[in-house]
């Protein structure tokens, strides 16, 4: 019984090992290398999905002929939208007592 113990946890702690160990994929220096690119240009920080960059890479294993989404721009802040309430509430009270003085 004892010996069946043994033989039963050395085949889990092996079958941990290899579980905890394999991976589908990795990013490998010769990548980073050839491309140019740092690690965060293919796969989001903190992941190893990919980003759209990365999902090209994988399926035509260059990056000539890549190119990136555009952003959309952001529209450019008011000077009023911009501003804390506390600063609106001081611009309109100066702009009222201006009026009047």
């Amino acid at each position: 019984m004892n010996r069946g113990r043994m033989v039963l946890l050395a085949g889990m702690a092996c079958a941990l090992f290899f579980l905890l160990n394999a991976w589908t994929g990795e990013a490998r220096p010769d990548y980073t290398r050839r491309t140019k690119k740092e690690c965060l240009y293919c796969h989001p920080p903190d992941s190893f999905r990919l980003t759209d960059a990365g999902e090209y890479y994988r399926d035509h294993r260059t990056l000539d002929g890549y190119k990136p989404k555009e952003k959309p721009k952001e529209k450019p802040k008011d000077s009023a939208s911009a501003r804390s309430p506390l600063e609106r509430n001081v611009a309109a009270r100066v702009s009222v007592s201006s009026r009047h003085g």
